[in-house]
């Protein structure tokens, strides 16, 4: 009884996935952007990025200057939840891995508790992030769906 103890108390530990952690850098994130509908995906050119930018700064009164990404080496991640009616959303991005098969970029979404009266007025979080270019397909994952 005791070997079948020790046995369960080790399962978890070899379920884990498989893969080693790839490094990334936060470029900028947010509650207000001007980022309209939900999205998942990475940029590897100046012109794409600078376009993305200007749609993460929208109608904003004030405008940041473009975060450098050298795109000979980089690519940019975009990770946004879409315009929502209220505040209590969120978005980020938790890990990326590299897998025998693809880079996966887990990302954890956050939205208000249910019953939640709207107010705040509206937002569209968003998170962009710095990471080398792939050397495989790339793949968004939820943090929840493990």
């Amino acid at each position: 009884m005791i070997l079948l103890l020790a046995t369960v108390a080790l399962l978890p530990v070899n379920l884990q996935e498989p893969g080693e952690s790839v490094p990334f850098t936060i470029l900028d994130k947010g509650a207000s952007s001007g980022f309209q509908s939900p999205r998942e995906m990475f940029v590897s050119s100046q012109k794409d990025w600078a376009e993305t930018w200007a749609m993460r700064l929208g109608a904003a009164p004030t405008k940041k200057a473009l975060p450098v990404v050298d795109f000979e080496r980089d690519v940019a991640i975009v990770a946004a939840v879409g315009m929502q009616n209220t505040g209590g959303y969120a978005i980020e991005i938790t890990r990326i891995v590299r897998t025998k098969d693809a880079i996966e970029i887990f990302v954890k979404r956050s939205s208000p508790p249910e019953g939640t009266k709207p107010g705040g007025g509206a937002t569209a979080p968003f998170v962009l992030a710095r990471m080398k270019k792939p050397d495989r397909p790339v793949t968004f994952r939820d943090e929840e769906k493990k």
